[in-house]
């Protein structure tokens, strides 16, 4: 899970960066796709990490019963 969200997170690095290419920013076309593949990889990370959550919190021992 961890080796999943580390690719979504270059992912997303990645196209941060390519949107701050000179080049992008008169490609109107090109600008619009990437904004959209940002999009969808923010949503697939926020899905991987509450899921990670989700399965770490699942998985954690109980706490302790109380004392009587």
């Amino acid at each position: 899970m961890e080796e999943a969200i580390s690719k979504v997170e270059a992912t997303i690095a990645h196209l941060h960066k390519e949107l701050q290419s000179p080049e992008i920013a008169f490609d109107a076309h090109k600008s619009l796709e990437l904004y959209r593949e940002l999009g969808d990889a923010q949503k697939k990370h926020d899905h991987l990490f509450e899921r990670w959550q989700f399965l770490e919190n699942s998985t954690s021992p109980p706490p302790p019963p109380s004392p009587s």
